[in-house]
């Protein structure tokens, strides 16, 4: 009986390297090298609907890379969002509690009104650009990572969605 050489065979289930004994490691698979990298570049292509949606249909069994970066992928996104919204709470609470100062008639609280106001307005549109950057930068980091086939954590993120 002639011995099945060493090499990549199909086990039923997937690519596994064969050793001439026993099954080894699953083989590399680039489709889910490649939906991972995408998986990071929401902020560019579709916000957090991106990754969701590759979360969604990858499975951990056929591809576990692509789950494991859209999950990370997807909370970062949850959480610029979570931000963003709350800035714009805080904002418009700010604007709303700057036209109440300014209510009164008195040329000192229409004073204080309006640099509240505009403080406020100007702080929101910081913090905006800054998680914009942020967003951009970690999710180009995220998918260059992933490409390599590396992990990737990312920084300031709340995990909503855990494994």
């Amino acid at each position: 009986m002639a011995a099945v050489p060493a090499g990549w065979y199909f086990d039923g289930r997937a690519q596994r390297w064969w050793d001439g004994s026993t099954w080894g490691s699953l083989a590399p698979d680039s489709n889910d090298r490649t939906l991972a990298t995408l998986s990071h570049l929401g902020v560019v292509l579709g916000g957090f609907l991106l990754p969701l949606i590759l979360y969604l249909i990858a499975d951990d069994q056929r591809r576990p890379q692509t789950r494991r970066h859209a999950r990370e992928a997807l909370n970062f996104q949850i959480t610029t969002l979570v931000v963003t919204l709350l800035a714009m709470v805080a904002m418009f609470t700010g604007l709303a509690a700057s036209g109440l100062l300014g209510a009164s008639g008195e040329p000192e609280a229409i004073g204080a009104g309006i640099g509240v106001g505009v403080t406020l307005f100007f702080l929101f549109f910081v913090v905006l650009f800054a998680v914009s950057i942020a967003a951009f930068v970690f999710g180009i980091i995220g998918a260059v990572r992933a490409n390599k086939g590396e992990h990737y954590d990312y920084p300031l993120c709340i995990r909503f969605v855990r494994s």
